[in-house]
């Protein structure tokens, strides 16, 4: 297939599972702000942001060096993803080590534990995720976000909704979703061939890890950029212009899947070489 076809192709697909997400993420936010306090949002907000955070520095980033060794052939595929797990795993482990700090922070009491498995388990998945992707199946990635956007929803159904467990219920449901989600790929992509002893390569995890950690920076001062525009937009939404706290969040999601849309259609107006569009649509 041409490469611009295959291009257009990937990336129809790509959008396709994006919407679906977004319309989701749409029913999401309506159902935060009406089964979660007011009080508590706020709370719930900033611990999905400090997941966010950590999740970068437990995983070094190595998903960017997966895609970007996993899409050169000249790399063994199986080499990569076992040194991913050993990232991670040394990733973990120094999360545990300095999580005594993390009490430091008030709005983690009580939710210290699942915070981490929370970090543990989306960066489990997005390895998973983005391996599949560095294989170049396209397919089965969109779909993947698609089916764990509707396995979140129907665990903050069950978990917010039904039980009223609040901040702990939207926890678990991201918990169990990431698990759903890796497990799935694990065996539909038949990850495990993968993973293996004979894989370990210390050559291999020190050039993907040289390559990772420097874009730390970039994706940790990304979300902070995010953090700090969300915020401004809410105090200027509800003092400027009378939006109510729940009505934000709606909004906001609505701005953002309409962002994202655009942006998809951006890259493509611009013809770029194969490797750099593998990048984008993959």
């Amino acid at each position: 297939m041409n490469q611009y076809k295959r291009l257009a192709a990937n990336t129809m697909i790509f959008a396709i599972g994006s919407f679906g997400s977004k319309i989701l993420t749409l029913f999401l936010t309506k159902l935060y702000t009406a089964n979660i306090n007011p009080a508590d949002i706020s709370t719930k907000e900033l611990l999905e942001q400090t997941a966010n955070f950590l999740i970068p520095i437990v995983t070094f980033s190595i998903t960017d060096a997966i895609l970007r060794y996993g899409l050169t052939r000249n790399y063994d595929k199986g080499k990569i993803f076992t040194s991913s797990y050993l990232v991670l795993g040394l990733g973990v482990c120094v999360m545990l080590a300095l999580s005594p700090l993390m009490r430091l922070l008030p709005y983690t009491s009580g939710y210290l534990w699942l915070l981490m498995l929370y970090v543990f388990m989306s960066s489990l998945r997005s390895i998973h995720s983005q391996f599949v992707r560095a294989r170049g199946m396209v397919t089965l990635f969109a779909f993947d976000g698609i089916l764990a956007t509707i396995t979140l929803f129907i665990f903050n159904v069950i978990f917010i909704a039904l039980l009223n467990m609040g901040i702990t219920g939207f926890l678990l449901s991201v918990i169990c979703s990431d698990f759903l989600s890796a497990v799935f790929l694990w065996w539909i992509a038949d990850l495990r061939k993968y993973l293996h002893r004979k894989y370990i390569s210390p050559k291999m995890t020190r050039l993907m890890i040289r390559f990772s950690i420097p874009l730390i920076p970039t994706t940790l001062l990304w979300l902070v950029t995010g953090f700090s525009d969300r915020r401004y937009c809410r105090r200027y939404l509800r003092h400027c212009l009378q939006i109510a706290e729940p009505d934000f969040y709606c909004f906001h999601s609505i701005l953002s899947g309409v962002e994202h849309v655009r942006h998809l259609g951006k890259r493509l107006r611009k013809p770029r070489p194969l490797l750099q569009t593998s990048f984008l649509c993959l």
